[in-house]
C-alpha cells in the first residue's frame, strides 16, 4: 500500500484481510480469536461485514464496541 493511499472495501478483504492479517492470526491463534476493528469506511462496508461473517469465528460489529468503550481504553484518567 502507498502511503496516504484510499483503500476500499474490495482491496482490503482481498489483499489485507485474506492474503495478510486474518492467515497470521489463524496462524497464532489455532483460529480461536474473536476479531474487531474500528469505523473506518473499508471496515464497515456491507462487503467487509459480509466477508468477516463468512471467514472468522467471531466477529464483533462497529456498532457493537463503541469507541470509548472501557475496555478498550482500560487506563482511568479521572483524577
Amino acid at each position: 500500500m502507498q502511503p496516504g493511499a484510499k483503500i476500499n472495501s474490495a482491496y482490503y478483504c482481498e489483499n489485507v484481510l485474506e492474503q495478510g492479517l486474518l492467515p497470521a492470526i489463524r496462524h497464532i491463534s489455532n483460529n480461536v480469536f474473536v476479531f474487531q476493528q474500528d469505523g473506518a469506511p473499508a471496515h464497515r462496508s456491507h462487503h467487509t461485514v459480509a466477508y468477516l461473517h463468512s471467514n472468522v469465528p467471531v466477529f464483533i460489529k462497529t456498532e457493537n464496541w463503541p469507541p470509548n468503550s472501557t475496555d478498550l481504553n482500560p487506563a482511568n484518567y479521572s483524577a
